[in-house]
């Protein structure tokens, strides 16, 4: 009997334990956390070609920053079995190529408070080849600074060779027809001069005759007030 009792002593002071950690974080503190944790900024830089340490170059690196982080806050990553507190609200750390789920948690209430996804992209180590020399990765997705996708290099160069043939071609085009367009204003221009040049005399005697009917006009004008002062 007194060891029944004994166990029901042991769980009621448990479940003690348990109400008072609930009622350090109601409902409304977990709002206010929720709200603090959505001020939380990320960004991620790429750290370009990184030594692995047997002579082997890998371009999968990222160094993710968290900013406004609380100090009540850290950060953790299941996967990774990661985890990390703010230092003056910043949290920054390197991760590779990939999709990473990271929970904000409040030290205070032991519990998860947000969540935040973040996607580093894959590199495109076609990037770097010389054929995407002078090639603008925002037309071309082959020679793009990050591409998803898994393609051979006799995939990718012959799309290269595809594309600067087609952009040769495109521009060989638009070169003919600006050089057309210009052919024909300079056509256009050369035989009005040449009209004009022909037909001097009458083009001189027309504006003469406009002159003289301006002046005509003017002084008939000029008359035509003074008679109504009159």
């Amino acid at each position: 009997m007194k060891k029944n009792m004994f166990l029901v002593f042991i769980i009621m002071f448990f479940c003690l334990l348990i109400s008072y950690a609930n009622a350090d974080c109601t409902k409304t503190e977990i709002n206010l956390l929720k709200k603090d944790a959505e001020k939380i900024r990320v960004f991620y830089k790429h750290l370009g070609a990184i030594d692995s340490g047997d002579e082997f170059i890998v371009y999968d690196r990222f160094d993710i920053t968290f900013k406004n982080v609380d100090d009540d806050f850290y950060i953790e990553e299941n996967s990774l079995a990661y985890k990390n507190s703010p230092k003056n609200g910043v949290i920054t750390d390197t991760f590779v190529t990939g999709t990473w789920n990271f929970n904000i948690v409040s030290t205070k209430c032991n519990t998860k408070i947000h969540s935040i996804k973040v996607v580093l992209p894959k590199f495109n180590v076609y990037s770097l080849d010389p054929l995407c020399e002078d090639i603008d990765g925002d037309d071309f997705v082959l020679c793009s600074k990050y591409y998803s996708g898994n393609v051979s290099y006799d995939y990718f160069k012959n799309k290269v060779l595809e594309y600067k043939s087609a952009y040769k071609r495109n521009s060989e085009e638009i070169d003919n027809e600006n050089s057309s367009y210009k052919y024909n204003i300079s056509y256009y221009l050369k035989n009005m001069y040449d009209f004009i040049i022909k037909n001097g005399i009458y083009f001189s005697f027309g504006f003469a005759f406009i002159v003289i009917a301006i002046v005509v006009l003017v002084i008939h004008i000029k008359r035509s007030k003074r008679g109504v002062l009159k």
